[in-house]
């Protein structure tokens, strides 16, 4: 039974409406919370953070009423209970083993084996040299240094002049483009206004034809039911008859 027959059966069935109507809804619900775990594979189902409001599906919100809160915990219970009985859904097993270049091992290696950690990048030859020792290994150091320090102006020297400029550019290009984001935010919720405005109008077209179709759904199965106690009523008058029939059969062979 779709959730949005509740209350048809509540109107002709009210002695069932505190047992049978969350078992209704938590089936209905149920094989939706299934069919969701098995799409979702290692998510735990029946964890606190399933509800049953973010599960429901409302075809006709606008002519159904909502189940009342007692039948959404009543139902939520019940598929609580439900998934507790179920297997948790095992992850894939499977194993990783990283692979790594060989200088990146090595120095995995020595650091395992408790070696000194190495210095590093020596800055002392991006430094200007004041050592006056004419020796090839300080000229080559010295210029090493006077690259890097010559290179180092010429960059400060491009963003003095050019980095204003160019981060009021990014600054502008980001702005248009939260711009054109909040066009297409603004677009999207008009659209789903628009949606749900032609949805509002296609229900409240109908909601004669619906309400009169429930109606006569509701006659029909009162009539059914109607039918039944007659007919059982026919059935217990038929075998009274023949009870009584028999007994006097029984009673005029006793008096021959």
């Amino acid at each position: 039974m779709n959730i949005d027959h509740v209350p048809i059966y509540l109107s002709i069935y009210p002695s069932t409406s505190s047992t049978t109507v969350p078992t209704l809804i938590a089936l209905n619900l149920h094989s939706r919370d299934r069919s969701a775990k098995v799409a979702v594979g290692k998510r735990e189902m029946a964890s606190s953070s399933s509800s049953i409001r973010t599960t429901v599906h409302e075809s006709l919100p606008y002519i159904d009423p909502e189940p009342t809160p007692s039948q959404l915990s009543a139902a939520q219970s019940l598929i609580d209970a439900e998934l507790a009985t179920l297997p948790p859904p095992s992850p894939p097993s499977y194993t990783y083993t990283p692979q790594y270049p060989a200088l990146l091992t090595t120095e995995h290696d020595r650091i395992a084996s408790g070696a000194p950690p190495t210095p590093g990048i020596d800055l002392s030859r991006y430094e200007a040299q004041t050592s006056s020792s004419p020796d090839a290994a300080s000229l080559e150091r010295a210029y090493a240094a006077h690259s890097y320090l010559s290179s180092r102006a010429s960059h400060l020297a491009l963003l003095e002049r050019y980095g204003k400029n160019a981060w009021l550019v990014s600054n502008w290009a980001a702005e248009a483009e939260l711009a054109a984001l909040e066009r297409e935010l603004a677009a999207a919720k008009r659209d789903i206004d628009l949606v749900n405005l032609d949805r509002r109008r296609a229900q409240d077209a109908v909601a004669a034809e619906v309400r009169a179709l429930q109606e006569a759904w509701r006659g029909g199965v009162g009539r059914v039911l109607e039918t039944e106690v007659a007919a059982e009523g026919v059935r217990r008058e038929i075998l009274e008859r023949r009870r009584l029939g028999a007994e006097k059969g029984g009673e005029d062979l006793t008096s021959r």
